[in-house]
């Protein structure tokens, strides 16, 4: 990747993730402003991750996506219905592709595959941490709307959402 990628200019692919995915996904969970900018800011311990991911992949109302920019993985989504026609969403930008709009993107491209895949879903449901400005840019930009502020564990957060009726645009 040369440091003019932008996502105006490169194709990005979107496969679902694999149990072989699972040290990228560890990794990624781990990395220093993840775990900053997580409600949960202690490290992710190996069994747990391993527990989780064989969890979530087995899970038929649970997706993680993978988002390839020239073959290389550079972010994931992970969408989990938790009513029928309700979803929350977890998103990551690789450290390799970040600050450049990615994030927006990932974000409008796994939205309009979920709502594809789960056409009961009318909801997607994200909370950022109030401090987190460019994930909360990113989810803003890609579509979702702030709902209303929220305290989880002492943080000021906001909740988004993407109803099906807006949808992702521009894909």
């Amino acid at each position: 990747m040369n440091s003019t990628t932008s996502p105006e200019q490169d194709t990005v692919q979107l496969r679902q993730a694999r149990v072989s995915d699972s040290k990228l996904l560890f990794d990624w969970a781990n990395e220093d402003e993840v775990r900053r900018m997580s409600f949960s800011p202690e490290p992710v311990l190996w069994v747990d991750h391993q527990r989780w991911i064989a969890e979530k992949l087995g899970d038929r109302n649970c997706r993680i996506y993978i988002f390839l920019i020239r073959g290389k993985p550079a972010g994931q989504m992970r969408l989990e219905c938790v009513e029928v026609e309700v979803a929350e969403v977890d998103v990551h930008t690789s450290i390799a592709f970040r600050g450049r709009g990615w994030g927006g993107r990932f974000l409008r491209l796994g939205s309009e595959q979920f709502f594809r895949e789960f056409p009961k879903v009318q909801t997607l449901r994200a909370v950022v941490r109030a401090d987190n400005l460019k994930s909360l840019r990113a989810f803003e930009k890609s579509g979702y709307k702030i709902l209303e502020r929220l305290r989880i564990k002492e943080l000021d957060c906001w909740q988004l959402v993407n109803l099906r009726s807006r949808g992702a645009k521009d894909l």
